[in-house]
């Protein structure tokens, strides 16, 4: 399976952090990168018609959810 750029920097990020956990840049790269994360995937949900969001709204809105709640763990 193909890995999207979002779990490539999410893994590279995780990796710099658990070498250098102090380093405020990874840390604030971090945050953003689940921020932004989630923010398009609620920006996404937007643009689906009715019927499609609601079938599967919820899902995206809960993951999303959790996308912006870690982004608050960093900062």
């Amino acid at each position: 399976a193909k890995i999207s750029k979002y779990e490539q920097a999410l893994e590279s990020y995780q990796q710099a952090l658990a070498r250098a956990p102090r380093q405020l840049e990874i840390i604030i790269q971090l945050a953003i990168l689940y921020y932004n994360h989630g923010a398009r995937a609620l920006s996404s949900m937007i643009e689906l018609p009715e019927e499609e969001f609601q079938q599967t709204g919820q899902i995206g809105i809960e993951q999303a959810n959790q996308d912006l709640q870690q982004s608050v763990v960093y900062w």
